[in-house]
């Protein structure tokens, strides 16, 4: 055999070629898992959410201590609470915090604010609207929370 087809190595700029290849194949393969990743804790928030709301309105409806409880939004959390105001610390206080690529990006309540509270005995809300969560680094992917003026809440 000639004697140049054992000197033959790799090149740095086949190395650098091979390198590249692989990383567009990485990032190509990895976009699905992260855009079901985004998917997946978006409808984890919501359902938690959803479950606090429910829980805010049962413990109301139930007079639980003779009270009424809600639950406040914030970008990064949402908190059941104890009265007809919410107020830190307490240690009636429940948090949700979400997960960090999610957050709650628009509040549309009935009267403005960041609570729904619940009427005692029926369960009711005059706070009643929609909260919207959204994925951070994936524009568009959003889940709403509907809480209707029954107290109910649903998310889609």
């Amino acid at each position: 055999m000639p004697r140049y087809l054992y000197n033959r190595g790799v090149t740095a700029v086949e190395l650098l070629l091979v390198l590249s290849v692989l990383a567009i194949i990485f990032t190509i393969a990895i976009s699905p898992f992260s855009s079901f990743r985004d998917t997946q804790s978006l409808n984890s928030a919501a359902i938690q959410i959803v479950s606090l709301l429910n829980e805010a309105r049962s413990a109301t409806v139930a007079s639980k201590e003779s009270s009424q409880y809600g639950v406040h939004f914030e970008i990064g959390r949402a908190v059941y609470f104890k009265g007809t105001m919410f107020s830190e610390p307490s240690s009636y206080n429940k948090e949700i915090i979400l997960d960090a690529s999610i957050e709650v990006s628009v509040i549309t309540l009935e009267g403005g604010g960041n609570d729904v509270v619940f009427e005692q005995l029926t369960g009711e809300t005059s706070n009643y609207g929609s909260i919207t969560l959204e994925a951070k680094g994936s524009a568009g992917r959003q889940k709403k929370i509907t809480v209707f003026r029954t107290g109910i809440s649903t998310h889609n």
